[in-house]
């Protein structure tokens, strides 16, 4: 006798979201991010450089939020790679801006960093859950036994 989902769809977690899928938490981050960057550009210091990477970045970001979607295997392989040039380019930035005595940027580079290193975890799960072809699949009891691979 199997007992009924909470969710009343068996592949769907009881809070509404698909099993083993972080996409649509990457893809909040990344708009999230993409405000943050539109923010951050006028108080960067230099603002043709900072239009420069935060323009094509903030396009980057909204393009890939919408595209993230859990078929689109290529998009969530973008995803992990963008979080992680992200998290080195705020991590470099927010360095320099220290290094120059710009505290609050600092501080605001660092909170997008935070960001983006959540993204890039999440991303890495997605990543993971799609090569072990677990997205939408919900665990059970045996599922490391031979026979359920």
């Amino acid at each position: 006798m199997t007992l009924p989902h909470p969710a009343g769809d068996p592949f769907r977690h009881p809070f509404g979201t698909l099993s083993h899928y972080y996409g649509d938490t990457v893809r909040l981050l990344f708009l999230a991010i993409a405000v943050m960057v539109g923010f951050a550009i006028p108080f960067s210091g230099e603002l043709r450089m900072g239009a420069l990477i935060g323009a094509p970045s903030i396009v980057v970001l909204l393009v890939l939020a919408g595209l993230t979607n859990p078929h689109g295997k290529v998009v969530l392989v973008l995803n992990a790679l963008v979080a992680a040039v992200g998290v080195v380019f705020t991590q470099l930035i927010a360095l320099a801006a220290y290094g120059a005595g710009g505290y609050p940027f600092f501080a605001f580079m660092e909170c997008m960093s935070v960001l983006l290193m959540t993204a890039l975890y999440l991303s890495i799960k997605n990543v993971r859950a799609m090569a072990a072809h677990k997205i939408g699949k919900v665990d059970g009891v045996g599922e490391f036994e031979e026979t359920n691979r």
